[in-house]
């Protein structure tokens, strides 16, 4: 949370950059296909993105029991990255259907804009 006591915007990572930095994203803004989690006992994590061949835990509980999720759909996911002993997770706090989105032009343009900020 910022300052004024709201959440962050998430910074845009891919599912891999998560993954191999959890402890450098603390509320995460990222995308992949919404698929089920077979390795997960809790059913709030039952869940996971895949993108790029990653897959990150996703935790639903804080949308709500009035969400539909569809399997196999694409998601762009804002939340905070916990860490239990089994690994990161995502705790969604939104979670848009993005079926359609041109997923190598969203990865292009957010490597223009890295390049661009990094620049500055």
């Amino acid at each position: 949370q910022g300052m004024s006591g709201i959440p962050s915007h998430g910074m845009v990572r891919f599912v891999g950059e998560v993954l191999a930095e959890p402890a450098a994203c603390r509320s995460v803004r990222t995308f992949g296909s919404l698929q089920m989690d077979k390795n997960t006992q809790e059913p709030c994590r039952g869940f996971a993105l895949e993108h790029d061949g990653k897959s990150l835990q996703l935790d639903v509980a804080q949308l709500g029991d009035n969400v539909v999720l569809k399997q196999g759909s694409m998601y762009m996911v804002v939340g905070e990255i916990l860490t239990l002993p089994s690994g990161p997770y995502l705790q969604a706090r939104v979670a848009r259907n993005v079926d359609g989105m041109d997923v190598e032009l969203f990865g292009s343009a957010l490597q223009l804009q890295r390049r661009f900020v990094n620049q500055q």
